[in-house]
């Protein structure tokens, strides 16, 4: 549905200030999906924390030096499938020139 607006959102958005921590939010509530990607479910994969805005972000093994989320790499495949199973819709954090597999298993994902 999102996608299917990207004349829009490039009109939009294409000069903005962190156009890509903006325009996402921002479509989500105007084509009124907010209630959709928030849960009040504890997940189970960090325990005791809340997942609410349902996204997956591996702090767990972040880098200790820059406090940056871990970045998803081939081989994370089959974690990344266990946490769109238990429901996240979105993940962080990724470096797909350097992991064409991984680029692989999300088009994949995408277009089921």
């Amino acid at each position: 549905m999102i996608v299917d607006k990207s004349k829009y959102i490039e009109s939009v958005f294409k000069k903005s200030f962190l156009s890509d921590e903006v325009f996402l939010p921002t479509m989500i509530f105007k084509e009124n999906l907010d209630y959709k990607l928030y849960t009040k479910h504890t997940l189970h994969d960090i325990p005791n924390e809340l997942q609410g805005n349902l996204r997956y972000i591996n702090w767990w093994e972040s880098s200790l030096t820059d406090g940056s989320p871990y970045v998803w790499q081939d081989g994370d495949e089959e974690q990344l499938a266990y946490a769109a199973d238990l429901g996240h819709l979105f993940a962080r954090k990724f470096d797909l020139k350097k992991s064409p597999a991984l680029k692989n298993f999300i088009l994949e994902k995408c277009q089921k």
